[in-house]
């Protein structure tokens, strides 16, 4: 950019050289808005995971936070809860609402 603005000003093209100029400027300011929102909305999505979880050890269920969550612990979600990890359906089944992460319009169905 800077060795086609250099040499659009030494040949006289001063449009042309606005022209560069203004096309980079604009490229910037889309790139700054676009890094912005993504940022937001990647903020967003984290905040909305809950800061808790139910998990059933030794046969009792016990509320524990979501960063002592183990591999293979059973997690027990109920209706409208909010899901905070990774998993397989063990037991039961329900719509899961996954806009935030895949766009879908509607809920999935999890059995």
């Amino acid at each position: 950019m800077t060795i086609a603005l250099i040499a659009a000003l030494c040949i006289g093209q001063f449009f042309t050289a606005l022209v560069i100029t203004f096309f980079v400027l604009f490229a910037e300011l889309l790139e700054g808005l676009t890094m912005g929102s993504g940022r937001k909305a990647i903020q967003d999505l984290i905040e909305s995971l809950p800061r808790s979880v139910i998990v059933r050890r030794d046969g009792l269920e016990r509320e524990i936070g979501t960063e002592e969550v183990t591999r293979g612990e059973t997690i027990i979600i109920r209706p409208g809860e909010r899901i905070p990890c990774d998993g397989t359906v063990t037991k039961g089944n329900s719509f899961v609402d996954q806009a935030s992460i895949t766009g879908e319009p509607l809920p999935s169905e999890k059995v």
